[in-house]
């Protein structure tokens, strides 16, 4: 297998971009209050945890999707993906292969609803395809 070099800056401004699709995405200007709904979360529920403080959760977050970003930095480069239309290719199918059989799992398992699939699933979409955008550029 080739060695390939990653750049680690752009991996982590495509985590810094995904945050921010996340923020937006998961906000009331968009699918927030649907997703409450879907989670069975009430405003006060979000009220006491951002009291009790979300540091921790955030970390872990940026972690994941900073793995998330390197990894997929590391996939466009094996796939020699050096236009920003390969790289949204290569997000479409790495979201269809990977992220979506997960979700339909929790669909399955966890009994979570169709609605939650395309608000999580969208966003996962969306973060990934933002992230080839970036990783396309910076690279």
């Amino acid at each position: 297998m080739q060695i390939v070099e990653v750049n680690i800056v752009a991996a982590l401004v495509a985590t810094v971009v995904a945050f921010v699709v996340g923020g937006l995405w998961y906000s009331p200007l968009l699918f927030g209050k649907m997703w409450m709904k879907e989670m069975k979360a009430t405003d006060a529920d979000i009220k006491k945890a951002k009291e009790k403080g979300m540091a921790k959760e955030y970390a872990l977050q940026f972690v994941g999707t900073f793995l998330t970003a390197y990894v997929f930095a590391h996939v466009l480069a094996y796939a020699e993906a050096v236009h920003v239309n390969e790289a949204l290719q290569g997000a479409f199918w790495m979201w269809l292969g990977f992220i979506v059989p997960l979700q339909i799992a929790a669909i399955a398992w966890t009994k979570k609803s169709w609605t939650w699939f395309a608000i999580d699933g969208g966003h996962y979409l969306v973060s990934l395809l933002a992230m080839a955008v970036v990783l396309t550029w910076m690279s």
